[in-house]
């Protein structure tokens, strides 16, 4: 059996968990990046598969994650509140490059590389999910559909959570997070032919119990993510298909204040990285115990 497909789940900050996994998995050679053909990602899975297809030394990957100061680049002030009613929202795509420019560098590339330009770089083909506002339907991004997109943008697009991050207008479509209607992109890759036993899987486990509730002292920008999210998870729709190669990472939901501690808290990056290694460990084991069983 090899790994030649993988496929990432979206969660915000949840996906340093993701990195955690991939870390555990790199390092006990359950997969080989020269071996992956496909990765599927929505999200913070698109942003994490993008790490991936640079081919960086993973350490060097979490050390530029947990170790650089985020708090002095990640500045909130008043004007991202007073822009975000014309806008649509805070955050702007130059949050995105300021994350990936030094990384790109590191291979020779530049901020401004198209979707086609950074598939010839790694060969590896990279599938983003986002959702169109105005038709309510899945968009997949690719080389293929949208060969002259910057990277950068695609980004931007598929991590793109309403009220958070500004949507972008593109094609005379409002694109925003893919995770409003498909989370987990596991279907997609198994409808275009991969073998149930060559994918791996990230996905989170919600823990409902721990979903914070409007009060009255929350703001405006959590109600009306609390309200939008609560509206489309109605249409969000789970993977039809299951696989056994799937690592399954308990979390919260979504935290505007976790976020925020995320970005200022250097060991907090750390305790995710580390939860996401104990996840990848603990699905290690069971399928060895399995393989036992079978022998």
């Amino acid at each position: 059996m090899t790994i030649k497909h993988i496929v990432m789940c979206g969660g915000g900050y949840n996906g340093i968990y993701t990195m955690g996994v991939l870390d555990y998995l790199f390092e006990q050679k359950f997969f080989d990046i020269k071996n992956i053909e496909t990765i599927y990602g929505t999200s913070v899975g698109g942003f994490v598969g993008v790490l991936l297809c640079l081919k960086l030394p993973w350490s060097t990957i979490l050390e530029y994650v947990i170790d650089r100061p985020w708090d002095r680049d990640i500045v909130f002030s008043a004007d991202m509140m007073f822009n975000m009613i014309p806008k649509k929202g805070i955050l702007d795509s130059s949050y995105i490059e300021l994350f990936f420019t030094k990384l790109l560098k590191a291979k020779k590339l530049s901020s401004d590389i198209t979707l086609t330009e950074f598939y010839k770089f790694c060969n590896i083909h990279l599938f983003f999910f986002a959702v169109d506002v105005n038709t309510c339907e899945v968009v997949k991004l690719s080389h293929k559909s949208h060969p002259n997109l910057k990277l950068i943008d695609a980004i931007f697009i598929t991590c793109s959570i309403p009220f958070i991050f500004q949507p972008i207008f593109i094609n005379d479509t409002y694109l925003v997070d893919g995770g409003v209607l498909c989370n987990y992109p596991l279907d997609y890759c198994i409808e275009e032919g991969a073998k149930e036993d060559e994918i791996l899987g990230v996905q989170f486990h919600l823990n409902k119990n721990k979903t914070r509730n409007i009060d009255q002292s929350t703001n405006i920008l959590y109600y009306s993510y609390y309200m939008f999210d609560k509206l489309v998870a109605v249409a969000r729709k789970d993977p039809v298909n299951k696989i056994t190669n799937e690592v399954i990472v308990p979390c919260d939901d979504m935290n505007m204040d976790v976020g925020a501690k995320i970005i200022n808290d250097k060991a907090l990056r750390q305790s995710y990285i580390n939860k996401g290694r104990e996840c990848a460990k603990l699905f290690l084991s069971y399928k060895s115990k399995e393989q036992c069983l079978k022998n």
